[in-house]
């Protein structure tokens, strides 16, 4: 079982803390920038297939915008 410390201790694993150290900026865990997800590329061999892909509505979404680049 875990004690009071214990518990503290392992909180205190997770957070990440910024300091200052002579005008520069430092944190105690590594940081990674979070990205906008992007689509993926549809790679298809022939019209009627990028037709038919189209008309399925399969990646329909809340706005009814669609931009196709060939």
């Amino acid at each position: 079982m875990f004690n009071k410390e214990s518990l503290e201790y392992l909180v205190a694993l997770g957070e990440v803390k910024l300091l200052e150290i002579d005008g520069q900026q430092y944190s105690t865990k590594a940081l990674h920038r979070v990205m906008e997800p992007e689509p993926a590329a549809l790679k298809t061999t022939t019209l009627t297939a990028l037709v038919d892909y189209i008309k399925s509505d399969f990646d329909i979404k809340a706005s009814s915008k669609l931009l196709i680049h060939v």
